[in-house]
């Protein structure tokens, strides 16, 4: 597993996956590129990786409720542009699948999501068991690729979904911009 966590809103780190997804679909493994979206939105991106990428195509993918409610980046345009470049990489046999892994849904034992990093990291292993020889290239905040919490986070906070995962197996990468914008939604504005 490489799991990629990114600064959500930028043009740069979708691509950058996009190129990952291309270069690793070199090797002669499958490849499943694991996305922090949610699995009520995967009959949707199963319809657009199979489509032609029209205008009717992109509509499809963007109907689900999370493309108008979202303001953290994970709806720009950058997103839009991966999703085709994914497309691509499927339609040509570079990639195998693109598994969307954030199953968690509000209960009333869990209503602020303790439990969703443990619930993305089972998404994953269940991936990995279910294709041998995989290679699985997972993308979410970096918040969620990391192996451990950091110092200083509230005690309160759940461990990140990559800390649920063998360390061996799991090569974790934090995306950083040196400088420039992003396009999200942040608690102080």
């Amino acid at each position: 597993v490489v799991w990629v966590g990114e600064q959500h809103g930028t043009e740069q780190m979708p691509a950058f996956l996009t190129d990952l997804a291309c270069i690793a679909g070199m090797r002669r493994r499958p490849v499943v590129v694991a996305l922090e979206r949610g699995a009520d939105e995967q009959a949707d991106w199963d319809h657009f990786l199979a489509s032609d990428g029209s205008p009717k195509a992109v509509a499809g993918l963007t109907r689900a409720p999370a493309w108008s409610l979202a303001h953290d980046g994970r709806t720009s345009q950058a997103i839009l542009a991966m999703a085709e470049g994914l497309r691509r990489l499927k339609q040509t046999g570079r990639i195998a699948d693109v598994r969307l892994i954030d199953r968690w849904t509000p209960t009333p034992e869990d209503p602020h999501g303790a439990h969703r990093d443990r619930v993305m990291a089972n998404a994953v292993l269940d991936i990995v068991r279910a294709t041998p020889d995989v290679l699985v290239l997972v993308y979410s905040g970096n918040i969620h690729a990391m192996k451990r919490k950091p110092a200083g986070f509230p005690a309160a906070m759940s461990d990140p979904a990559a800390s649920y995962l063998p360390a061996a197996e799991t090569l974790s990468v934090n995306l950083v911009g040196a400088k420039g914008d992003i396009w999200n939604c942040r608690q102080n504005g």
